[in-house]
Order: C-alpha cells, then structure tokens, then sequence
C-alpha cells in the first residue's frame, strides 16, 4: 500500500509540475508572438544583423591593410575579437526596450490588468515574460557572432580558435542573461517607460566597461582570466534573477501609481529601528537591542566563517604548486636572529594608525558589497583568508620555525580582530541581501531600514575589538616574532 501511495504522490507531483510548465508557456508565447509581431523592432534587428557583421568586417580588414604597413598585421589580428565582441553587444543594446518595458509598458497600455488576473502564479508570470524578453536578445546577439565568424572564415579561410568561439558564446549569454534580469528589475518597479530607459544606463554603462575589459583579455589571450570574469557574472545573474523574483509583486504592480522620496517617514523609521530594533517603533527590550542584530545576522556570519575557511584551505592547498622555494638563501638574508626582518619590523606603527586602517577597510568593503549586491562581502574573506594560508605554508616551507612566527604574526590579534571584522561584515551581507530576499510582510523599505540598524549596531560592537586587536598587533605581536625568531634561528 506505501508504495501505491508514492507512486500516486509522484503522479501528482508530475501533473502539477506540467499544470506549471504549461501557465508559463502560455505566457511566454503571447509574449514572444507580440515581440514577433512587432515591426518596427524586428526590421532594425534584422537589418542590424545582416549589416553590422559585414560593417565590422570591413573595418578589420582595413585595420589589418592599415597595420600591415608598419609590419603590426598580428596586432590587427588580434582586434577581431573585439569587433566580435561589439558585433554581439550592439544587439543587446537595441534589444534592451524589449526587457525594459516588460511590465511598465504593458501598464501604460493599459494591458496588464487582464494578464495580472489570469490564473498563474507571480513566479509563472515572471518566468514566461523574462524568457520571452530574453531569447530575442540573446538569439540575436549569438546569431550576428556566427554570422561575423562564418565571414570571417569565408573571407579568411582561417577558422577561429574553439577557446575564443566558446568565449565568446559565453560572454555574450551572460551579458543577456545580466542585462534583462536587471531591466526586468527596473520594469518591475518603474511606473513609466520613460523613467524605466533612464535608469537602463546604470545597466548599459557598467558592462559597457567590462566588454572593454573583456576585450582586452581576448587580446592577450588570457582565458583564465576570462574564466573568472564569467563566473562572476554567472554569479550576478543568478542574484539578478534572485532579485526579480523576490520583489516580483502583482498587487503592487496594479495599486502602485508614483511613490514620491518620503526622506522624513525614512528618517523616523530609522531612528526607531536604531533605538528599538523596530522601524515601527513597537518596544523591545535593551538586551535585545545588543543580541537582536548578532541574531539576525546569524546566517550571513555562518557564510562568512564558512568562507573564510574554504580560502584558508584553498591557499594553502594550491602553494604549493609556486615550486620549492630557496631556504638557506632566505635564511642567510634573515640574518642571525632575524636581524633584518627585525629592522623591518621596527616601523614606526602605531595602534590608533592600525585602528584607522582597519575601520577604513570596513567602511570601504561595506560599500563595494552594497555596491556589488554583497559579492564583495561574500568573497572577500575568500581572498584574505587565502592570502594568510598561502603565506603560513610558504613560510612552514622555507623553515618551520618562520612558519610559527607566521602564526604569531597573525594569531594574537587575529583571535580578537577576525570576529570584529566578521561582525561589521555580516550586518554588511546582511544589508546587501535585503534586496535578494523573498516577500515579507514588512516593506522593503522597512527591511533596508532595519539591515541599516542592526549594521551600524554591529560595527558599534566592533570597534572596541578593533581597538584592542590594533593595541595588541602594535606592541605585542611584534615583540612575540622578534623573541621567537631570536631564539630558534641560527
């Protein structure tokens, strides 16, 4: 009989999964049949993807006729990736509307209300307009790559290399992929087309300038490089995407009309979620106001010393792959005792310098994530944690006796400075997630306000620690490596 049941249960599971699949096809056809339909956009795309192909043949063989004459034809060569490149990324550009005025413009045509009250869900409707709005870019972009590479191979007779073919497939898929999640983002919560291509600069802009960077790694040639750079923007669409889902909302998209800056009504909830831990002011209790942002804050810390760990192990594993490394030769350098790393440790550093640095540090990388939608918080104890244990395993390589000053060098301060920083640092993840987080029944606003809170909280509780660990790394750490290296070095 259990198993009767089960198989019942996963009949069910399949039917809903099919009842599913079927509303967000349904709303991904009448989308990409009104994208179709459309003329005025699909004429420009079409002319766009026969002409421009040719358009950037054309200059690359001029570059090359041109370079040829000073005896440069490899560097001419070498700028066909970059023509590749922009040969995809124009269509996105043009391709953006289509994103842009996903929801927003089906608003001001007054054709959203019966698309809102159709029996599918918000994640159904969200997923059937994005891949809608997002295979007519993307198919564009790909097929005007291919048609420039098959050119350039008739004209050429040289196929190109599979590495740069493969790279370019996935650079310009992301760059989709990225660019209408965000635009999807801005549609959601724009209340007009004309504001909604405004903000599609704070789109366009940055990847603009990442394409130029990317351009030049193909250049080089440097695809490890490359490899990187789309894991990163691998990691934006998926937070993108994360986003649009998140603050996907139907009922605010009907009720919704203009929201005006209420700087005040921010200023009030503020304060009463720095002074109660609440934006609506309800009354809590004082020793809630110190424990509620450390437990609320409890996820992002777990991932952030999970983090930390993974880089730790991480460069230390991969060290040694630098080689061996001279020891006597480095030793001899040291001097008896240590001496010249002992002149090099007698700086004049103070506590209050390390402190500054320190808390700048802080404020700094609590920007770069909020920035980043908290990729720079997530990875930075990645490269710093890294960094330490790719230095302790050089160092126990060279000398076990500098590997332990290594870890007095690093551990007294450490034991009080890391949970500090991974304090200020968890309210900054904290904060830059808020806006990855799914439906409330708080405001968003309320949520960012809160996530502000407990964050400035949090580095109020740092900074004693912060204070101290510099006090310790100013006049005890370097007393702890002078003595240990006096003693056990030759």
């Amino acid at each position: 009989m259990p198993l009767v049941n089960e198989g019942m249960g996963l009949r069910d599971l399949g039917k809903r999964g099919q009842r599913w699949l079927r509303g967000a096809w349904v709303i991904f056809r009448r989308d990409l049949l009104d994208i179709l339909r459309d003329w005025r956009l699909v004429s420009p795309l079409a002319l766009l993807l026969f002409i421009f192909p040719v358009l950037a043949l054309l200059s690359a063989e001029a570059a090359t006729r041109y370079m040829a004459q000073f005896g440069a034809q490899l560097v001419a060569e070498r700028l066909l990736p970059f023509l590749a490149l922009a040969t995809g990324f124009l269509p996105l550009t043009v391709c953006l509307i289509i994103p842009l005025e996903t929801f927003v413009g089906e608003k001001e045509r007054r054709t959203l209300e019966p698309l809102l009250a159709a029996p599918v869900s918000d994640l159904q409707l969200y997923v059937g307009k994005g891949l809608a709005a997002l295979i007519v870019p993307t198919a564009t972009s790909l097929l005007g790559v291919t048609l420039y590479l098959l050119i350039l191979i008739a004209r050429r007779a040289l196929p190109p290399e599979p590495a740069l073919v493969l790279s370019l497939y996935g650079i310009l898929s992301l760059h989709a992929v990225v660019m209408v999640a965000g635009a999807i983002v801005i549609s959601t919560q724009s209340h007009s087309v004309r504001g909604a291509n405004l903000l599609a600069s704070f789109i366009i802009l940055p990847l603009s300038m990442l394409l130029v960077f990317e351009s030049s790694l193909l250049f080089w040639g440097s695809y490890r490089m490359l490899v990187i750079i789309l894991c990163i923007l691998l990691a934006y669409a998926v937070l993108l995407v994360r986003m649009g889902i998140a603050l996907f909302n139907r009922e605010q998209l009907l009720s919704a009309e203009f929201d005006t800056l209420d700087l005040r009504g921010m200023a009030r909830g503020f304060w009463r979620a720095l002074r109660t831990g609440d934006p609506d002011g309800l009354p809590r209790s004082g020793w809630d106001g110190l424990w509620g942002p450390i437990r609320r804050s409890g996820g992002a810390l777990a991932t952030l010393a999970l983090l930390g760990l993974m880089g730790f192990a991480l460069g230390w594993s991969l060290t040694p792959g630098i080689g061996s490394l001279p020891a006597e030769a480095i030793l001899e350098r040291l001097g008896p005792g240590g001496q010249n790393l002992s002149r090099s440790l007698a700086l004049p550093l103070t506590a209050w310098g390390i402190f500054i640095h320190n808390l700048r540090a802080v404020l700094v990388n609590t920007l770069l994530g909020a920035l980043s939608l908290g990729l720079w918080v997530a990875f930075y104890p990645v490269g710093l944690m890294g960094f330490i244990g790719m230095l302790l395993r050089m160092l126990f390589t060279i000398d076990p006796s500098l590997g332990m000053a290594g870890i007095l060098a690093v551990l007294p301060h450490g034991l009080v400075e890391l949970p500090a920083v991974g304090l200020a640092f968890a309210g900054a993840l904290r904060l830059s997630l808020t806006l990855l987080t799914p439906p409330h029944p708080r405001s968003l606003r309320d949520r960012l306000l809160l996530a502000l809170a407990d964050w400035i909280k949090l580095l109020g509780l740092a900074i004693p620690p912060l204070l101290l660990a510099a006090w310790i790394e100013a006049h005890v750490t370097p007393h702890l490596v002078l003595g240990w290296l006096a003693a056990r070095l030759p």
